[in-house]
């Protein structure tokens, strides 16, 4: 397997969806991505997603936007980072 798919340590949150609130996390630094989640949150209402480049939550929610975020350690590919660029 190439090195480039080693795995490393980062940090998914999700918040309830605004415009403004996805705006805001794909300018975050340390955001790799964001998303909108459609029909994924309470009651079926829309979220945001965000993949963080965080070992941990801690970390992670000092980058995140201003929200009512759920946040939660994950693990992928070394290449996810390289997403953002």
């Amino acid at each position: 397997m190439p090195d480039e798919w080693q795995g490393q340590r980062y940090v998914l949150a999700t918040a309830s969806y605004s415009d403004a609130l996805l705006a805001a996390a794909r300018q975050a630094e340390g955001v790799v991505i964001a998303g909108r989640l459609h029909g994924a949150g309470e009651g079926g209402g829309d979220q945001v997603l965000v993949w963080v480049d965080a070992e941990q939550v801690e970390a992670a929610e000092g980058m995140l936007p201003e929200g009512d975020w759920g946040v939660w350690g994950w693990y992928g590919s070394g290449m996810v980072a390289g997403m953002r660029d």
